[in-house]
């Protein structure tokens, strides 16, 4: 089948280019391209509400993350909604593995008081591409 034909094809670009810089970005492209099956990411929460935060002060959360799929779960990029927030992410997570993503959010003395919401989202190699999560509060002075 065409599929079998494909993951043939990606198996073998994976022994022969391993060693190579652009071998994960083929990787990932063809594996988006062969998957007959989700990756997808469960975490505890997709909305984190940090409560109140001082304006001179920062929150920061632990997200646990799991792969429950067949395959290596891939995360490209993590793209905040704003530079006030920080995120640290493991490039893999292996099937039925569980991964650390470490959100910092950072507030400006120039963000108004009251509640807040910003945004984080994944770009992974899942069927939907990226995971989008969301954090809310309370700024006060």
């Amino acid at each position: 089948s065409l599929i079998h034909h494909k993951e043939t094809v990606l198996n073998r670009l994976i022994s022969e280019c391993e060693n190579d810089p652009i071998y994960e970005y083929i990787n990932i492209k063809l594996q988006k391209e062969v998957s007959s099956s989700e990756f997808p990411i469960i975490v505890a929460e997709f909305k984190i509400d940090v409560g109140e935060i001082k304006h001179s002060d920062s929150a920061i959360v632990n997200i646990p993350c799991y792969n429950t799929g067949n395959s290596a779960l891939i995360i490209l990029e993590a793209i905040p909604s704003c530079n006030c927030i920080q995120v640290e992410y493991p490039k893999v997570i292996k099937p039925n593995d569980i991964g650390n993503i470490k959100i910092k959010y950072q507030a400006n003395k120039n963000d108004p008081l009251g509640e807040f919401m910003r945004s984080i989202t994944l770009i992974t190699n899942t069927k939907h591409s990226n995971e989008t999560f969301t954090i809310t509060g309370q700024l006060i002075k």
